[in-house]
């Protein structure tokens, strides 16, 4: 996990995920921020462990969160209330975006109606609160394009776990947004995504591991963690051409840049 890459940024993990997979959190964090990470972004997917995700994260200056209603949450007998208290918590200390928010039409979750309503909603929140937003798509490209293009929202957002190809990037790009890699740029049959990392602007794309899900080559099969985002970076980096502390530089500024997170010179 000890790197000599200054700056490293998780974009996106899931720490409560990773706890009940068994992964000591705490001690993983600290010996991330100790050995050079400047940012790591808890991501939320619910409401209900927002208690103990803040407690799971207290005490690092480095981390951040995100609040947010997954796809799987469209058809909750209580929306109305659950989006007011969603509201409530993006406005509290630490909160950065809104998000994982999107529609997944691979999933059963709800009926298209009803993720494309929950979706809108909370793209209506990150105007209201003016924050960013991190976007989970599957299988549902073009409803999710369409919807944040039509929102226009004053702080756009983030592609996370970006999978699709060049032409659907352009439309992300051209809406305003970011695009985020993940492990699975590293897996072996991935190139044209690799395609997409070489496509894309330097100043408009992020790293993350989606944490503890999507493990890089060559540790995939183990519980997926930030300490293993550098197999990300090495991949990403000389697909791109350039130094890994190059590359950690260009995603620090471009996560400072839509999240709006200012961090200390080196």
């Amino acid at each position: 996990m000890v790197t000599e890459t200054y700056g490293i940024v998780d974009s996106h993990a899931h720490l409560l995920h990773m706890s009940r997979k068994g992964l000591d959190v705490r001690g993983i964090l600290s010996e991330c921020f100790s050995s050079g990470f400047s940012a790591i972004v808890d991501v939320g997917v619910d409401l209900e462990d927002s208690a103990e995700r803040s407690k799971l994260a207290s005490g690092f200056s480095g981390l951040y969160r995100s609040e947010g209603l997954y796809p799987s949450q469209a058809d909750r007998e209580d929306l109305d209330l659950t989006l007011d208290l969603l509201a409530q918590a993006l406005r509290a200390p630490g909160v950065i975006a809104v998000g994982e928010i999107g529609i997944d039409y691979h999933w059963n979750y709800a009926t298209p109606r009803l993720q494309q309503d929950l979706f809108r909603r909370q793209l209506q929140l990150a105007g209201d609160t003016a924050l960013p937003v991190i976007i989970h798509n599957r299988e549902a490209g073009k409803d999710i394009l369409e919807a944040i293009v039509a929102a226009r929202l004053p702080r756009r957002g983030v592609m996370h776990c970006f999978s699709e190809d060049i032409e659907y990037a352009r439309g992300c790009l051209d809406a305003g947004f970011f695009l985020s890699f993940a492990g699975n740029v590293t897996f072996k049959n991935s190139a044209s995504l690799r395609e997409v990392v070489r496509f894309a602007p330097s100043d408009r794309f992020l790293i993350e591991t989606d944490a503890p899900y999507l493990s890089p080559h060559p540790r995939r099969g183990v519980v997926n963690h930030p300490g293993l985002i550098m197999h990300t970076y090495e991949l990403v980096a000389s697909e791109r051409g350039i130094s890994v502390q190059t590359l950690a530089d260009t995603v620090r500024a471009n996560f400072s840049e839509l999240f709006g997170i200012r961090f200390a010179e080196h």
